[in-house]
């Protein structure tokens, strides 16, 4: 056979194969059962049937690394650290400390599902890159590495009642082509839900007919911005503490190494960004902040975010439990 057929075979076995592994994407490891193969779907990653389905992968696949991560302290004395999954460096948070014993035990059961959901996404993720490598190599290219899923994962908020995390990175669905992975949950321990960080406790669909309509959804968020009036109110206030947080010298030019960027940036035009809790107050970070590579003098321990204290947007909180606890922290 002419190497010319010979390199144009390769290049279609090559092909096949990268579909045949594209198609296996959502689906559990060979050896699972039939009943427990489990589909990457984060709509689905709260449901009860599926966390349990990702907590048991978690605790049938997962390889954690005996190199311990440093731990983390919260405001509150809450302590934490993360775990790392030596196949596929993954990260997830699991709490060491925290005065209520049983909600640290159910926190860490969650964070169990959390893990075995982000073990799932990459190797889903892996087995598209291998495909592709192959017909890299075939084509006689260099082989590419994309750029990790994860870049920052952190819990920035927890009581014995709720815990928000964040998880940060980026997806490259193709060579150099990526989008910025952006979550931030919250965690309700006393109801054993885990939700998107939402303002609007609304949700606007779609019907067949393309109709849009309006539906209240079972959500925690201390907030119900649903309303254009309402989110321009709150927009100014959020702006408002975003100067604030840019020191008076820098007010003028630009940030110093990069320190009070986001700062600048919400103060002036409230670009849109991943939003948070912490003990001190409600977290904005833009949403191009990470990889964060941070100076080490930069004030805060997730990039540089804006901070507004609770006490600042109490006049926008709904009546709830977690609006209960903001309230009376500042």
């Amino acid at each position: 056979m002419p190497n010319s057929m010979r390199r144009v075979m390769l290049t279609v076995v090559a092909i096949l194969m990268l579909s045949m592994a594209t198609s296996t994407v959502g689906l559990a490891a060979p050896q699972t059962a039939p009943e427990d193969e489990i589909g990457y779907d984060d709509s689905d990653f709260w449901s009860l049937k599926e966390g349990a389905k990702f907590a048991k992968y978690y605790r049938t696949h997962a390889i954690i690394s005996p190199r311990l991560e440093p731990e983390q302290r919260l405001a509150n004395g809450v302590r934490w650290r993360l775990l790392v999954d030596e196949r596929t460096g993954m990260r997830m948070p699991r709490i060491t400390w925290m005065p209520d014993q049983r909600s640290m035990a159910v926190a860490n059961e969650f964070f169990e599902m959390a893990h075995g959901a982000a073990i799932v996404r990459a190797e889903d993720f892996n087995r598209i890159w291998r495909g592709d490598s192959t017909i890299r190599a075939v084509q006689g290219l260099p082989p590419y590495s994309p750029l990790p899923l994860q870049s920052d994962v952190e819990v920035t908020y927890a009581t014995s009642r709720f815990v928000n995390y964040i998880e940060l990175g980026t997806k490259e669905t193709s060579e150099k082509t990526f989008s910025r992975i952006a979550r931030s949950r919250i965690f309700d321990i006393g109801e054993g839900r885990v939700y998107e960080f939402s303002f609007c406790p609304i949700r606007h669909e779609q019907d067949f007919y393309g109709h849009w309509t309006a539906r209240p959804i079972d959500h925690p968020t201390p907030f119900a911005l649903c309303s254009e009036a309402e989110d321009d109110a709150f927009t100014d206030v959020m702006k408002r503490w975003a100067l604030l947080a840019i020191p008076a010298s820098e007010r003028n030019g630009q940030p110093v190494d990069g320190c009070s960027r986001a700062a600048h940036d919400l103060a002036r035009w409230a670009r849109p960004g991943v939003t948070y809790l912490t003990p001190a107050g409600l977290a904005f970070l833009l949403t191009d902040a990470w990889p964060i590579g941070r100076p080490a003098n930069c004030r805060f321990a997730v990039g540089d975010p804006v901070i507004v204290p609770y006490r600042a947007l109490k006049r926008f909180m709904r009546p709830g439990p977690l609006s209960d606890e903001l309230r009376k922290l500042n």
